[in-house]
């Protein structure tokens, strides 16, 4: 990809879009399913590849990652991973195809709740060993996707929508610094 774009110059944005769609997000998209399997460390290197793409698209070589999403205002990859999510639980939750994960997350949701009605229902008592380490050791992926879903929904396109990130950048790294120069020459004396 990068031979392809020395070649093609940066105004014709919408064919280095095209190119990166066809050969660079399919190395993306297939993670997305097992996005929550990830550490934090492993999802922040995926986060600056994909930025590096972005960066390769519009030229914008010396730029930390955030600043290239704010200047290309492309929907970063937590956006993307976002939408994939919100589809395919919408179709877990009312495929027929999908019945024991809908039954997987109904048990999970029953041992995670505060009501324990259930116990004397089948049979345990609250000092049961097994039960307690059963519920210490849950977990789900759709409970992570929910913790993530609340958290990112207010997020979701805000790079591409908003222009009070540019206004900032604009004012921090073109406006600010010919008042800083002068303060920075008189420090320096």
């Amino acid at each position: 990809m990068r031979i392809l774009f020395l070649k093609i110059p940066r105004e014709k944005i919408k064919i280095r879009k095209r190119i990166f769609s066809a050969f660079g997000m399919p190395h993306f998209i297939w993670l997305f399913a097992t996005w929550f399997h990830y550490t934090d460390k492993q999802r922040r290197h995926i986060e600056h590849v994909y930025c590096s793409g972005i960066r390769l698209i519009f030229a914008l070589q010396n730029w930390d990652d955030e600043t290239v999403l704010i200047l290309s205002r492309e929907k970063s990859l937590l956006d993307h991973i976002f939408s994939y999510w919100s589809k395919f639980t919408r179709h877990l939750e009312n495929s027929p195809d999908a019945l024991v994960l809908q039954q997987t997350w109904q048990t999970y949701k029953c041992l995670s709740s505060p009501d324990k009605s259930w116990y004397r229902s089948l049979g345990f008592n609250k000092r049961s060993r097994f039960l307690k380490r059963l519920i210490e050791r849950m977990q789900h992926l759709l409970s992570e996707w929910e913790a993530f879903e609340d958290i990112h929904r207010e997020e979701l396109n805000y790079y591409s929508r908003s222009t009070l990130y540019i206004n900032l950048f604009v004012y921090k790294h073109f406006l600010f610094p010919t008042t800083n120069q002068s303060t920075d020459l008189s420090f320096n004396s």
